[in-house]
């Protein structure tokens, strides 16, 4: 008998734990991602077409990491239009890619085997400051909108 207010304190406590486990796994983690059109602009040769996947989270003022479906030289300087969730181009220049193992966990109907990195290139403030209003925008939609199903 002298027992039952501890065992009822213990039921409260792992009753409140629970509470809070569904709480977090309901609130999920916020990772959108969208599709994006690079334009490797080689010196002597015709423009080569690439695609790639943006995890809108990478996106920074600096540069982004995103997956490409081709292998782009390091150093090579790019033209990369987004188009969701709003218009978005950015010059910026390759300063890694590597090609993701086949060990790898990622699925995806279309494949982008190419880890890459890239260095954002302003050419004036007007562009920058552009830029950096769409980065703000993507904060704020990051924050209100909620983690895709």
């Amino acid at each position: 008998m002298w027992q039952t207010p501890d065992l009822k304190r213990r039921a409260q406590m792992a009753a409140e734990r629970a509470a809070r486990q569904r709480k977090k796994s309901q609130a999920g983690f916020k990772l959108r991602k969208t599709l994006a059109e690079l334009r490797a602009v080689p010196e002597e040769e015709p423009p080569a077409h690439s695609s790639a996947q943006v995890l809108l989270n990478d996106i920074t003022m600096k540069g982004m990491h995103l997956f490409c479906d081709t292998e782009l030289p390091v150093g090579e300087f790019v033209q990369i239009t987004l188009t969701e969730p709003r218009q978005a181009y950015v010059r910026a220049r390759v300063s890694l890619c590597q090609e993701i193992t086949s060990q790898s966990r990622v699925i995806s109907s279309h494949p982008f085997p190419f880890r890459t990195t890239v260095i954002f290139l302003f050419s004036s403030e007007d562009e920058e400051r552009t830029f950096r209003s769409f980065v703000e925008g993507l904060a704020q939609d990051l924050k209100k909108s909620p983690a895709p199903g």
